[in-house]
C-alpha cells in the first residue's frame, strides 16, 4: 500500500529556554593572575580534568548538594586549578576558578570545556518557584573567563538529564543538546525528541532536528557534530500527540553552525525495503553505524560514513564500540565474552583478534600506547588489555577503587611521560569520598606500578579532621576562594 510521507516543520519552543540570572546570584569575582594564553593548547577537554598551558583544571569532587549551589561559596564540585608541575605535591596552591557546582544528571555529558580564554560548564539551576523550592531539575549552561571573571548564563533548560556537548567550530562555541520538541504534522501539534543548537556568544537557539530517535555524540571532544536517526512518519502514523514510526529510519548528521545532512534514507517504497540504522560511535566527525534491512532485500552490516560517503566495513552488526582515533579502520568491541580488535581492510576483508576474555559488562574508556582501557560496569574497576597480541589477558590498573556512579567515565592525561587516570573515588574505607583522585600508571610496558593520590581539595571541616588525624595523605592544602 502506498503511503504519503510528511515533511516535519519545526515550531519554536521558547519555553525551553530562560535567559535570566538564576536565583539572584552575584557573579563578582576577583580575577586570577598568570592565566594561560587563549591560544595555548588544550588536552582532555570535556571531562573532569582538563589541561591548558601550564595549568591543570579539574572538578574538585562530585557534589550532590545542588540545593545549596550559591556562587562564591566553597563547593566540593567547583572547578579549581593548580600548576601541572605541582599536581600531586602536598604543598601545592589550589585556586578556585568556578565557585559553582559543576554537574549534570546525564552522566555521559558531565564535564567542562575550555575553548580559547573561556570555560564552559553546566550547573544545577538555583532559581526558585513561587513556593520557594529550588528548581534543581533544571540545568544552566554557563560560561566564564578563564581568570574566573565574567560568569554568565548562556541558557537554562527544563531537564537536567538530557545529553549535550559544547563544541567549537570556526572559532565559535556552540551547545548541541537533546530535548523535547513540538512539531506540526498534518495540521496537528506532535511531541517528539529534538536536537537543539545554542550559539554561546549570541545566546540564540534553534531547533535543528525533530522526530529524533538514537543520538550519538563523540565520547571525546574531537567532533563538532552529532549523529542521529530520524523516524520516518506516515499520515497513518500520527496518533494524538505522539509519533508512530515506520520500520525504517533515516541516518543524519548535524555539524555545529551548519545544516542537517541526510546520510542514508531508511525507506525505499519502490523496492519494498525498510532499513533500520543505528549509530554506535562518532569519532572525529566520522559516523559508525549498523544497518539492518528488511523487505525484498535483507541484510546486516557495519559501516562508516564520512559526510555522505559510506563504506561498508563488515557483514554483521557491532555494539559497545570504541574507535581507534589513530586509525579509522580499527575498532574494538566486546563480543561473546571477549574484547575483540577488528581491522577493516580496503579490499573488504576483516581481521578479528581476540585480545582478552571478559564476560562481565564493560565500558570502554581510552586507547593509549597499545592498550585498551575499560571499566567494569559493576564497581567501575579500571582494567586494560594489550591491543598488540592475541589473548594477552587483562590486568587491573586501579585496584579496588570505584568512581562515583554519577560520572560515567574516567579521564586520562599524559604528564611527564606518565599516564594518569582521574576519577571520583567512593570506595568503602576511605576517609573522604567522591573527591577527585589520580592513579599514576608508571610502567606501561611491563609490570604495573601505580600510585593513587587524592588531588581534590578538602573542605574546611574535613581539613580540620585531617589535622586531627595527622595523616600526610590528607595534608592541608591552601585554598584561594572567590571574593
Amino acid at each position: 500500500m502506498s503511503k504519503k510521507f510528511l515533511a516535519v516543520i519545526a515550531l519554536a519552543v521558547a519555553s525551553l529556554f530562560v535567559f535570566t540570572a538564576c536565583g539572584g546570584d552575584n557573579y563578582k569575582f576577583n580575577a586570577l593572575g598568570n592565566n594561560p594564553a587563549a591560544s595555548a593548547p588544550v588536552y582532555s577537554n570535556g571531562g573532569s580534568f582538563v589541561q591548558k598551558g601550564e595549568y591543570s583544571y579539574f572538578i574538585n569532587g562530585a557534589e550532590d548538594g545542588a540545593d545549596k549551589n550559591v556562587f562564591g561559596d566553597y563547593h566540593k564540585g567547583s572547578i579549581v586549578r593548580v600548576k601541572t608541575s605541582d599536581l600531586i605535591n602536598k604543598d601545592r596552591v589550589v585556586e578556585t576558578v568556578v565557585p559553582k557546582i559543576v554537574y549534570a544528571e546525564e552522566a555521559n555529558s558531565s564535564g567542562f570545556y575550555i575553548y580559547g580564554d573561556k570555560i564552559y560548564y553546566t550547573t544545577p539551576h538555583s532559581g526558585k518557584d513561587t513556593q520557594g523550592n529550588v528548581l534543581i531539575t533544571k540545568l544552566d549552561f554557563m560560561m566564564a573567563n578563564i581568570n574566573g571573571t565574567g560568569t554568565e548564563i548562556i541558557a537554562t533548560i527544563e531537564d537536567n538529564t538530557q545529553a549535550f556537548r559544547f563544541v567549537e567550530k570556526n572559532g565559535k562555541v556552540y551547545i548541541l543538546y537533546v530535548g523535547s520538541a513540538e512539531v506540526e504534522m498534518n495540521e496537528q501539534k506532535v511531541k517528539t525528541t529534538g536536537i537543539y543548537e545554542v550559539d554561546c556568544a549570541s545566546k540564540q537557539q534553534k531547533l535543528v532536528a525533530a522526530n529524533v530517535e538514537t543520538v550519538v555524540f563523540d565520547r571525546y571532544a574531537n567532533s563538532t557534530s552529532v549523529a542521529f536517526t530520524q523516524k520516518v512518519v506516515t499520515s497513518e502514523g500520527i496518533t494524538g500527540t505522539q509519533v508512530t514510526e515506520t520500520e525504517g529510519n533515516n541516518l543524519c548528521q548535524y555539524t555545529a553552525g551548519g545544516s542537517v545532512v541526510e546520510i542514508k534514507k531508511g525507506v525505499d517504497v519502490a523496492n519494498l525495503r525498510y532499513t533500520k540504522y543505528t549509530p554506535v560511535a562518532l569519532a572525529n566527525d566520522v559516523v559508525y553505524f549498523n544497518s539492518v534491512s528488511k523487505g525484498l532485500e535483507i541484510g546486516n552490516s557495519f559501516n562508516k560514513a564520512v559526510g555522505t560517503a559510506v563504506t561498508k566495513l563488515a557483514n554483521s552488526t557491532y555494539s559497545n564500540v570504541i574507535v581507534d582515533s589513530a586509525d579509522q579502520n580499527v575498532v574494538y568491541t566486546q563480543a561473546n565474552d571477549y574484547i575483540v580488535k577488528h581491522t577493516f581492510a580496503t579490499d573488504g576483508s576483516v581481521s578479528e583478534v581476540k585480545l582478552g576474555r571478559q564476560a562481565d559488562d564493560i565500558e570502554f574508556e581510552y586507547i593509549h600506547d597499545g592498550y585498551i582501557y575499560y571499566s567494569l560496569v559493576e564497581g567501575y574497576v579500571l582494567n586494560r588489555v594489550s591491543a598488540k597480541e592475541e589473548l594477552a589477558g587483562s590486568e587491573k590498573v586501579v585496584v579496588g577503587q570505584m568512581k562515583s556512579t554519577i560520572w560515567a567515565s574516567y579521564d586520562f592525561a599524559e604528564i611527564d611521560g606518565k599516564l594518569y587516570a582521574f576519577y571520583f573515588n567512593d570506595m568503602d574505607g576511605i576517609e573522604f569520598t567522591n573527591y577527585l583522585y589520580a592513579s599514576i600508571i608508571e610502567d606501561k610496558e611491563n609490570i604495573l606500578d601505580f600510585e593513587t593520590k587524592r588531588i581534590g581539595l578538602l573542605g574546611a571541616n574535613e581539613q580540620r579532621y585531617a589535622i586531627e588525624e595527622g595523616d600526610d595523605m590528607y595534608a592541608v592544602e591552601q585554598f584561594t576562594s572567590a571574593k
